[in-house]
């Protein structure tokens, strides 16, 4: 299923990037798309004008060398592959990468993570920033030593029937996981969270006494509904292959996290976007706390109206 058109690949210039680069080679080969690179980089101050040529033709072979070898590497990687690549250097990475998505019409981005701490899971700042500005879908990429071929795509999706702005995201979410996973290793892991919003009040209140064979029915029949939204989903979807389904029974900041550990995923794929009162949209605070807790690489997608 053909998602994505036009690819950017993103880099600050300071690493070879072989497997992200890997990563965004057989996404562009799965989607007969465009693939351009981007190094964003700080400025050279005035009094070294004199070497800015050299400067970025350096930071430009650098990646060049990388995306050669990756492809000599790679015996998938049959047909050739344009990869223009321009140095944007200036302050402030984040907003010329958007303003940079927004001039020529990108419809993904993928940078490697900024590198956290061992044993720390999360991202770091510019990173966050990107998730917050950037109009189009952020793939930020942590290292992996899984062959591209094996690794486990994930998407976790919001189901609501009746908030229409949260179909329109999910349906958009299982549509580009399934083209995710299509240049990985074919299967597509779909995580639903569902929760009974008065379990919790009607079993720990003295005051009211339900029997529990009927709130067991109760929470019972919120799992049936819940599942029963989450297939017509992908049914509407109209996405193909082997997906599997986790039906999980808790919040979601907490489930999805336990899940993808549990289950080894090697990329989430997510919506991040929650409106606020205020014009414009943010985060949400349940992606936020997801955000914080995941170890694998992150796609994250925001509504098209950003």
């Amino acid at each position: 299923m053909k998602q994505f058109n036009d690819i950017l690949f993103v880099s600050q210039g300071l690493t070879a990037h072989q497997d992200s680069l890997g990563q965004s080679i057989m996404l562009t080969l799965r989607n007969q798309a465009n693939l351009e690179g981007l190094i964003a980089c700080p400025p050279l101050p005035d009094h070294m004008s004199d070497y800015r040529e050299t400067y970025e033709n350096s930071l430009i072979n650098t990646i060049k060398t990388s995306f050669d070898d990756t492809v000599r590497n790679n015996p998938a990687i049959q047909a050739p592959i344009e990869f223009p690549i321009r140095v944007s250097a200036g302050d402030k990475p984040a907003a010329r990468i958007s303003k940079h998505v927004v001039e020529h019409g990108f419809d993904i981005i993928i940078k490697d993570a900024e590198e956290i701490a061992e044993g720390e899971d999360g991202f770091k700042a510019l990173d966050m920033q990107l998730l917050r500005e950037c109009p189009c879908p952020v793939w930020l990429h942590k290292p992996n030593n899984k062959p591209i071929e094996k690794r486990r795509v994930a998407v976790a999706i919001d189901v609501d029937p009746f908030d229409n702005e949260k179909k329109a995201m999910a349906l958009d979410l299982l549509r580009h996981a399934r083209a995710i996973a299509d240049s990985s290793d074919s299967r597509l892991h779909i995580i639903g969270c569902w929760v009974y919003q008065l379990e919790s009040y009607l079993s720990t209140q003295a005051w009211i006494k339900v029997p529990e064979e009927e709130l067991n029915r109760n929470i019972e029949l919120a799992r049936i509904e819940h599942l029963a939204e989450l297939n017509r989903l992908i049914e509407e979807s109209g996405i193909e292959g082997e997906n599997v389904i986790h039906h999980l029974h808790g919040e979601a900041d907490i489930e999805i996290p336990r899940c993808v550990a549990n289950i080894d995923i090697d990329v989430l794929v997510m919506g991040t976007s929650a409106r606020t009162g205020l014009s414009g949209v943010v985060i949400g605070n349940t992606a936020e706390n997801i955000l914080q807790h995941i170890h694998c690489s992150l796609v994250a997608f925001k509504p098209h109206d950003f």
